[in-house]
């Protein structure tokens, strides 16, 4: 499936599996550890802080998707997480926000998604769970990290 965010041009984060760093940038300021995954999209955001440009080139690359249901499900929980620890660093900044809409809004437009958007009424079953199983790891996450903090301060 063709996606918006394979357009090319000046993009407000890329993902990090198919992109060309420099690698003195790279180097300079590097993936968070703390951040299991989303980790591009934070180092996106620090890129464009820092004043950087982020792009995307015509070039197709493809993607193998997981072909079995409890490895993809797993796979959209674990992206939930790294989304609650990117909002955990991040939570005073506006832009962090829009980690916590994208399984929702997934979830909520699922049905016109996939109708009006991409012209297939088969991929409403996909849409739908890719948001409820980010949702779910988004959740949990944000739910240990905030009894982790109260536990710090409680001590």
């Amino acid at each position: 499936m063709h996606k918006p965010y394979n357009k090319p041009g000046e993009q407000g984060w890329v993902g990090a599996g198919n992109t060309i760093f420099d690698k003195d940038v790279l180097l300079e300021y590097g993936f968070d550890p703390t951040i299991t995954s989303s980790e591009d999209s934070e180092l996106s955001y620090r890129l464009k802080l820092a004043g950087y440009k982020l792009g995307r080139a015509s070039v197709g690359v493809l993607h193998l998707h997981r072909l079995d249901y409890k490895s993809w499900t797993k796979q959209k929980i674990w992206r939930g997480k790294g989304k609650a620890q990117f909002v955990n660093k991040y939570w005073r900044s506006a832009s962090a926000i829009r980690p916590f809409l994208n399984p929702t809004y997934s979830i909520i437009f699922s049905l016109p998604l996939s109708i009006m958007k991409y012209h297939k009424l088969r991929l409403f079953p996909y849409i739908l769970l890719d948001g409820v199983f980010q949702e779910v790891g988004l959740l949990s996450e944000l739910t240990i990290l905030i009894v982790m903090h109260r536990r710090r301060i409680d001590y």
